[in-house]
């Protein structure tokens, strides 16, 4: 093969990926336009209040499981008492 026919052909190959190029570009981009909300406008957007009191939550945490250290201390007082009854019951 001659070198101009070499040259033709990798010029062709150039130009249809470029085209191919570019319409996948333009397919991408109205798809995009479609699903993606984003936009330069959504700075002004006034956003909802999603403040959450970090220490508020601690708080109630700790006690919840402070009420779940006394239910399980009282049940173990229950049980050593029924295992003393048990116990001197069979003396």
């Amino acid at each position: 093969m001659s070198l101009k026919k070499i040259l033709k052909k990798i010029s062709f190959n150039m130009v249809l990926i470029f085209i191919l190029g570019l319409l996948l570009g333009i397919f991408f981009k109205t798809q995009a336009l479609r699903t993606i909300t984003i936009g330069f406008d959504d700075r002004k957007v006034v956003g909802g209040k999603h403040q959450y009191d970090l220490q508020n939550m601690i708080n109630k945490e700790r006690a919840k499981e402070k009420e779940i250290l006394k239910k399980q201390e009282e049940q173990m007082k229950k049980l050593e008492e029924s295992q003393k009854n048990v116990n001197s019951e069979n003396r």
